[in-house]
């Protein structure tokens, strides 16, 4: 099972950069497991892992974070071959961003959850495969997701 946090908050609110902080701050103090695995002006992502570098995350340059399993979706209906796991170069995480994750969901399948932020205006976008296998539970401030 995946155990993650992601928190979501508007970065110009002094207040909630501090309680996003705290929350930080608590969380890891709880259990030393829970790792920063994206970290952005108003957007946070931490993932207890018992390993230091946990073989379910993707990292999509510095715009973005894929947590659980995903894979390139071949969009060959004759080619039986397996799917390889997806990896995120420069280029492909730009043209993630730009289609806020439209290209990931088009072009990539698994169980995952994406939080994808655009850094010129600050968007999130945090994305759940399309079978919705993930999961997770929503509040105003974060969500909070979990089982993989």
């Amino acid at each position: 099972m995946l155990r993650y946090l992601v928190l979501v908050w508007d970065a110009a609110s002094y207040e909630q950069t501090e309680i996003a902080r705290l929350i930080r701050r608590r969380t890891q103090l709880l259990s030393s497991n829970w790792q920063d695995v994206f970290n952005a002006e108003g957007v946070m992502v931490l993932l207890f892992a018992q390993e230091q570098i946990h073989p379910k995350v993707a990292l999509i340059g510095d715009a973005g974070v894929v947590l659980g399993s995903v894979f390139l979706r071949n969009h060959d209906p004759l080619d039986s071959a397996i799917s390889p796991r997806a990896h995120f170069g420069p280029s492909e995480a730009l043209d993630i961003i730009a289609s806020s994750g439209r290209k990931l969901v088009h072009d990539h399948w698994g169980q995952y959850l994406a939080v994808l932020h655009a850094q010129g205006d600050g968007t999130t976008h945090v994305i759940r495969d399309q079978a919705g296998y993930l999961v997770s539970e929503q509040s105003t401030a974060m969500f909070t997701c979990s089982s993989l």
